[in-house]
């Protein structure tokens, strides 16, 4: 992001678009992840669980990342909660996520991380060769927010929440 700072070890506006040079395959296995359509002021709900993906392990210091893809659940908090953990350190830009009970969290080398949902998107009513009415849901990976600040597993994590910058995304990359 143009206005990408750190200020007082704590980053804003942080937030990058990534240029492909040859397009993605997509599979079973390698799929697109949607961010909110813009207008959107998306905030995960309190306890909405994210899925968050990273290749550092649980006590990475810069060191070499692990070979697999890693992924935590962790279970989004009020801002106010987060405040009181990181005063002055929160915008509206980023919201704060952990998961107190197993200590699953992203830590150092994890920065630029996805945080996603599953969202539902779409109900269909389909009737079963028996006659049964099911209903059948569509859910897509929403990723509605960035790992900034690791809290590793002791405090809640930082994230800076995609929807904040739709309409800069809009702009850079036309979708």
């Amino acid at each position: 992001h143009p206005n990408y700072a750190v200020v007082n070890n704590f980053r804003t506006n942080d937030i990058a678009i990534v240029f492909l040079n040859q397009p993605v395959t997509f599979s079973a296995t390698v799929f697109p992840i949607h961010v909110p359509e813009p207008g959107d002021d998306f905030h995960p709900h309190l306890n909405e669980q994210g899925m968050v993906l990273g290749y550092a392990g649980p006590t990475t210091i810069g060191n070499e990342g692990l070979e697999n893809l890693q992924a935590a659940h962790v279970r989004a908090m009020t801002h106010a909660a987060c405040l009181a953990i990181y005063p002055g350190a929160l915008e509206n830009q980023h919201f704060c996520a952990n998961d107190a009970e197993l200590g699953s969290n992203f830590c150092l080398g994890d920065q630029g991380g996805s945080f996603a949902i599953m969202s539902r998107q779409r109900e269909y009513l389909v009737r079963t060769r028996t006659g049964l009415m099911v209903k059948i849901f569509k859910f897509i990976f929403l990723q509605v927010g960035i790992a900034t600040l690791p809290g590793c597993a002791t405090q809640p994590s930082i994230y800076t929440r995609v929807s904040t910058y739709r309409d800069w995304i809009a702009q850079e990359t036309g979708l």
